[in-house]
C-alpha cells in the first residue's frame, strides 16, 4: 500500500494560513487559454472545510476540479509539538471528472509542475509519482502517462513514464531538500513517440540530458487517447503494476510525492519554446512572489507573532461570497441575454469599414477567443487604476482586452458590415489604444423583471450594459449573420442607441478573482 501522501496540501495551507499568501497582485488572466487543458494554483480557487482542503479548483475554461471526497484522505494540518510547525496529514487529488489529454497517440502535451520535494526516509532511493494520466482511470493496461522523481539524499532524477513500460529519464541534479521550489518542464513532441527525444525535461528553464530506458521491451509505448482522470500528488488508482515504477527507476516504489505542489499547467500540445520560457519566466515570478515561508511557518508578518492556520483564514478565507463579483483583471466571457452567442474576436478583419480587428457573437461556448480582461479605461488616472479583486459597480469606466489577441473592445463611427449601424471592433496594441476603448458599465439591480432599475456591484449573475463613452451607443448584436469565411455562423456585434433587450450580456464564464475587502 502506497505511504500516505503531502501532494499538494503544503502549498494549498498557503491560502488558509495567512490571507496575503497568496499573489493578490497576481494577472491570472495573463496565461494563454488556447490547448489549455488543466490549471490549479494555490493563487486562486481553493474550497476548504473544517480545516481540509476539499477541492482544487482548475481555473482553465475546462473547469476540471481536482477533489478528494473521502474526507480522511483530504488534505489537512495541525500543530507540530513546538506549536509553530505545521504538520501536514494528507492525500493527492484526482480530477472530478475524465479529461482527454491526448487527442490521438501522437498529439502532443506540456506539462509544468511547480514543486518544493522533502527529503526521503532511509538509505535507499525513493522514486514517487507527481502527475499520473490514464492508468486504472481507463482500466486498460499500459496506456499512462507518470511524471515523477527519484530522490537520494540531494541527487535527483526526473522521469517520464508512459504505457508498455518506456521510460524517459533526466540526468542527476543536486537539489536540497526543503530548501527551494523548483519548476519542472515536461513536454512530448508532436510524433509518434518512438524516441527518448520526443520527451523533454527541463529544470527551471534549463533542458537536462535524458535517455531512454527499457527500449526492448514492450517498445510500442502508447499515450491514452480516450478520457481518463489526473492526478495531482500522487497516482491514487491503487493500480497493481505500481512496482514496476520503482523496478525501472531502480528505486522502493512510493507512488506518492512527498513534498509541495504550488501549481500545474497542462496544455494538449507542444508549446513552442518562446512560449514556453515566457510561462516559465511567469510561475517562477509567481512563486517568488508568494510569502511561502509564513505559511509553512503559521506566522503572521503584521504581527510579528505565530497563529493557528484556521484562526487566520476563517473571516476572509471561508467568505465564499467573495467570489461573488466581477471584479477588476477578471477574464470573462460575455452571453448575449438574448441570442445564444458569446462577444467573440480573432486575428480577422473586416472587408469594408474601418478594416480593423472583427468582434462577432460566437455560438460556440468552448472557444478560447471569447475570453476578455476586464481592465481600467484609459481615461482613468494612474492612481485609480483598477487593481486585482477591486470591486466594479454601475456607472464605473471600464475597457475590455481580448485575452487573445490583446485588442481593446472599441466603437467609431464607422459603419458595420451587414446592418450599416456603428461598428465594433478590436484596437489598439497589447493593450494600449485610445478613449474608443472605453465604456461605461450599467449594472441592471436584481428583483422583479419589470420593476428592478440600474445600479449597484457587478456580480456574476447580473445583466449589464455596456454604454460607449465617446458617442453614447451600446454594445449590440442582432440575429444578422455572416454566411461565409472564417466567421460564417457568427452574429454581427454593432452599437446601438436603442437601449433594449438586444444590448443586454451576462457572464457566462470566466477566471475570476475574489474580492479584496
Amino acid at each position: 500500500m502506497a505511504t500516505p501522501v503531502l501532494g499538494v496540501a503544503l502549498a494549498i495551507v498557503c491560502l488558509l494560513v495567512k490571507s496575503d499568501a497568496a499573489n493578490t497582485a497576481r494577472d491570472l488572466a495573463g496565461v494563454s487559454q488556447n490547448g489549455l487543458k488543466l490549471w490549479v494554483t494555490v493563487d486562486a480557487r481553493v474550497d476548504h472545510d473544517n480545516g481540509r482542503v476539499v477541492q482544487w479548483n482548475d481555473i482553465s475554461h475546462g473547469e476540471n476540479h481536482l477533489k478528494q471526497n473521502h474526507a480522511e484522505k483530504s488534505p489537512g494540518f495541525e500543530l507540530g509539538e513546538d506549536g509553530e510547525t505545521v504538520v501536514f496529514r494528507n492525500n493527492a487529488f484526482v480530477s472530478s471528472q475524465p479529461i482527454q489529454l491526448f487527442d490521438t497517440p501522437s498529439s502532443g502535451l506540456t506539462v509544468m509542475i511547480m514543486f518544493k520535494h522533502f527529503e526521503a526516509p532511509g538509505d535507499k532511493a525513493t522514486s514517487a509519482v507527481m502527475f499520473n494520466y490514464g492508468a486504472g482511470g481507463l482500466k486498460v493496461q499500459n496506456q499512462n502517462l507518470e511524471i515523477g522523481i527519484k530522490v537520494k539524499g540531494e541527487s535527483c532524477v526526473f522521469f517520464a513514464h508512459r504505457g508498455s513500460g518506456r521510460m524517459t529519464t533526466s540526468s542527476k541534479v543536486t537539489l536540497k531538500a526543503s530548501q527551494a521550489y523548483h519548476l519542472l518542464t515536461v513536454t512530448v513532441g508532436e510524433d509518434e513517440h518512438s524516441e527518448a527525444e520526443s520527451v523533454g525535461l527541463a529544470l527551471n528553464g534549463r533542458m537536462l540530458k535524458s535517455v531512454a530506458k527499457n527500449k526492448g521491451w514492450l517498445n510500442r509505448g502508447k499515450y491514452p487517447t480516450l478520457s481518463a482522470p489526473v492526478d495531482i500528488g500522487a497516482r491514487v488508482d491503487g493500480n497493481k503494476y505500481e512496482g514496476t515504477i520503482g523496478a525501472h527507476m531502480g528505486a522502493k516504489a512510493d507512488m506518492g510525492f512527498t513534498g509541495v505542489i504550488s501549481e500545474v499547467i497542462v496544455y494538449g500540445q507542444e508549446l513552442g519554446a518562446d512560449t514556453i520560457k515566457e510561462l516559465e519566466t511567469a510561475l517562477v515570478q509567481a512563486q517568488t512572489d508568494r510569502t511561502s515561508d509564513a505559511c509553512l511557518q503559521g506566522s503572521n508578518a503584521e504581527e510579528g507573532g505565530q497563529s493557528s492556520p484556521l484562526e487566520t483564514s476563517a473571516e476572509d478565507q471561508n467568505d465564499d461570497s467573495r467570489w461573488d463579483f466581477v471584479t477588476c483583471m477578471s477574464a470573462i466571457k460575455l452571453r448575449h441575454k438574448v441570442l445564444d452567442v458569446r462577444l467573440h474576436s480573432s486575428e480577422i478583419g473586416y472587408g469594408s469599414g474601418s478594416q480593423q480587428q472583427a468582434v462577432t457573437g460566437n455560438p460556440d461556448s468552448g472557444d478560447s477567443n471569447s475570453y476578455w480582461q476586464v481592465r481600467a479605461a484609459s481615461t482613468t488616472p494612474s492612481s485609480d487604476a483598477c487593481a486585482q479583486g477591486e470591486t466594479l459597480k454601475h456607472g464605473d469606466k471600464i475597457r475590455l482586452t481580448h485575452l487573445g489577441t490583446k485588442k481593446n473592445l472599441h466603437s467609431h463611427q464607422y459603419q458595420s458590415p451587414l446592418s450599416q449601424k456603428q461598428e465594433v471592433s478590436g484596437f489598439g496594441d497589447n493593450g494600449d489604444g485610445d478613449v474608443g476603448d472605453d465604456w461605461e458599465l450599467m449594472v441592471r439591480e436584481k428583483g422583479d423583471a419589470y420593476d428592478a432599475g440600474w445600479g449597484g456591484p457587478w456580480m456574476r449573475d447580473s445583466i449589464v450594459r455596456l454604454k460607449h463613452v465617446v458617442t453614447g451607443q451600446y454594445l449590440f448584436s442582432h440575429r444578422k449573420q455572416f454566411n461565409n469565411g472564417p466567421v460564417e455562423g457568427h452574429t454581427e456585434v454593432t452599437c446601438s442607441p436603442r437601449a433594449d433587450d438586444r444590448t443586454q450580456w451576462v457572464v457566462e464564464e470566466g477566471i475570476f478573482h475574489p474580492l479584496q475587502k
